[in-house]
């Protein structure tokens, strides 16, 4: 055979690659290029027949997330300095031995953090440092083990600050952090052991309304900074086909901050459908020392300190309810993936306008429980622990479920009086035309505020459903306050009172009520959520004779709160009959919502 250099192009009809480039003897010596069958490739400097010296692998994807290593080979295998490549992102930096990583390197994951150390057999082992980014902002310095955090300490350091810059022991009480991965069963083993970074960045803040919460930023954020992670319960299989992940939210129980406050990004609320532009957050995967695949709550636009965090929709609805179980999101995501199961179905004897069949249907979707009318939610309670043969206990008091009822909640609270003021004088009142889900929340978080919160409901089986299947606390009564006597108490054991009866024809009651008896009490506040099975607001519910009802019953400065979807019509000749017996008349939106108001008025 010849030894002969020479430069040329080598079919290999056994397993379809093709040499080019410079052979010796009819091997590949010399620079050249092997392309393989699958695409791949290999290029860089041979010797007898195997990449030797400066050489690079390419996959040959050609697209964003292909993978090329460039560095130095011996006898065919990577052994020394080493750069890969993901698409145009460096993925790692550091020392191959024997086609394995091996010595010092820095591992740049893809969403922006990195982790130096030493490798030994491909794996991370003994001291290391790991940066939430990469280029910034602070890190985690300890010892790793088999590539998991064993232990490590928090720093703020500047960028390129090298390990050795950093304290060789932290000083006493210094909070450590360890692998920690979220179980079917269990969110952490530390629960209450904050994330440094985003403890640094974020915080919760509560509202009056009870359980109401909302993430906000302790700091001015960046464009694309990570602001806080989203930790959940592991599934063994996740929605939508996804890999397996936190799909299922943080348990009822631990939403306290008293209880869980490791990772805080569930708090955040929804932009909502429709509305993403309103959003200043995005959910995107992330790679967490500590808690392992998780999700975490990215910037899109800078961010003010003090700023309310909100997240849109997207295309993952799944991702969305991660961060709120008991959101209007988690409910339409049930509704989507969880079988339908019917506990009762039946029609009412109750009047329709419309004349038509009032069919009412109690179904389950997983953990939450839905009454319909027709095609019309009337409401829906999160009940996790309801078979589905069952009937549920109460319903958590935080679980609102709709946008609209949490922005009515909100505005309720605010015009009811604090627990000293009606401590020291007469029992505040709420009334509420339509039972849902809003007067048991109401009755819930205004039981220390010596408050009674009453119900008019026309339907006598939407009264029986919802204690039976909805787990509603309240108890019925034949008439308004001051014509029976009410519930000892009023709300302070989270319980309401429910009268059967039309809404006009109880507040023309409850009026006759408070001008013949000067002791009752006057409403604080009025709400409307009354519709029919088409959707519809009852006509005799938007006249202007039902409405000065409504202020002949509020206390000077009460407020009318009414729930209006868009979509029913009506909205301009309902503004113009309010207006005309109150002082102000305000709309407010719904977030995430462009399809419900609530209007605000004021007498």
């Amino acid at each position: 055979m010849s030894s002969k250099r020479r430069r040329e192009t080598v079919a290999d009809g056994s397993d379809g690659s093709v040499y080019s480039g410079t052979t010796v003897g009819g091997e590949r010596h010399g620079r050249g290029t092997l392309r393989l069958r699958d695409g791949s490739s290999l290029s860089g400097t041979w010797r007898r027949g195997a990449l030797h010296g400066e050489g690079a692998y390419d996959d040959g994807e050609g697209r964003e997330g292909s993978v090329r290593v460039e560095g130095r080979w011996r006898d065919g295998v990577l052994h020394g300095a080493a750069r890969e490549y993901e698409g145009p992102r460096l993925a790692f930096a550091g020392e191959y031995a024997q086609g394995v990583r091996e010595g010092r390197g820095e591992l740049r994951l893809a969403d922006g953090g990195a982790l130096a150390g030493r490798w030994a057999a491909g794996e991370l082992r003994g001291a290391a440092v790991y940066r939430y980014e990469c280029d910034r902002g602070g890190l985690l310095r300890g010892e790793w083990r088999g590539g998991r955090m064993v232990r490590a300490v928090y720093a703020e350091a500047a960028p390129g600050a090298e390990e050795a810059a950093l304290p060789a022991r932290p000083p006493p009480r210094t909070p450590r952090y360890c692998h920690d991965p979220a179980t079917a069963g269990r969110l952490s083993r530390w629960p209450l052991l904050p994330d440094p970074h985003e403890a640094l960045r974020v915080e919760v803040r509560e509202g009056a309304a009870h359980g109401e919460r909302w993430l906000s930023a302790r700091r001015a954020l960046r464009a694309g900074e990570v602001a806080s992670f989203v930790n959940g319960l592991r599934s063994a299989a996740a929605a939508d086909g996804e890999k397996p992940g936190p799909v299922l939210g943080v348990p009822a129980e631990l939403l306290p901050l008293s209880r869980y406050c490791a990772t805080l990004g569930h708090h955040a609320r929804h932009a909502g459908p429709g509305s993403d532009a309103d959003a200043n957050v995005a959910l995107a995967e992330f790679e967490h020392p500590r808690f392992g695949s998780v999700l975490c709550l990215r910037a899109t636009r800078a961010v003010r300190a003090g700023q309310e965090l909100r997240m849109g929709y997207g295309d993952h609805l799944w991702r969305s309810a991660l961060l709120d179980p008991h959101s209007e999101a988690a409910y339409y995501l049930a509704l989507r993936t969880e079988p339908a199961v019917v506990l009762y179905e039946g029609e009412s004897s109750a009047p329709e306008p419309s004349g038509q069949r009032r069919l009412l249907r109690v179904v389950q979707n997983g953990s939450w429980r839905v009454l319909w009318f027709n095609l019309v939610e009337q409401a829906i309670v999160y009940s996790p622990e309801a078979g589905a043969a069952d009937e549920p206990g109460a319903a958590p008091s935080q679980v609102i479920g709709f946008e609209y009822v949490r922005t009515m909640a909100a505005l309720a609270l605010e015009a009811v009086p604090g627990a000293a003021a009606s401590s020291a004088g007469a029992q505040a009142r709420v009334v509420c035309v339509g039972l849902g889900a809003l007067p048991a929340n109401l009755a819930s978080a205004l039981r220390d505020r010596h408050t009674y919160v009453e119900a008019v409901e026309i339907d006598p089986l939407v009264v029986q459903l919802s204690a039976r299947w909805l787990g509603l606390n309240f108890e019925t009564v034949s008439g308004p306050l001051g014509e029976e006597a009410a519930a000892s108490g009023g709300a302070a054991d989270g319980r309401f009172a429910v009268c059967v009866a039309d809404g006009a024809d109880w507040m023309a009651r409850a009026v006759v009520a408070v001008q013949r008896e000067r002791s009752v009490a006057r409403a604080a506040v009025i709400c409307l959520d009354a519709y029919d099975g088409a959707g519809q607001v009852p006509a005799h519910l938007q006249s202007s004779r039902f409405l000065r009802s409504c202020a002949a019953l509020l206390r000077p400065g009460g407020v009318l709160l009414a729930n209006v979807w868009l979509a029913a019509g009506g909205f301009d000749a309902f503004v113009r009959a309010l207006r005309e017996g109150f002082a102000t008349v305000e709309q407010r939106e719904v977030p995430g919502d462009d399809k419900n108001v609530v209007l605000v008025a004021v007498l």
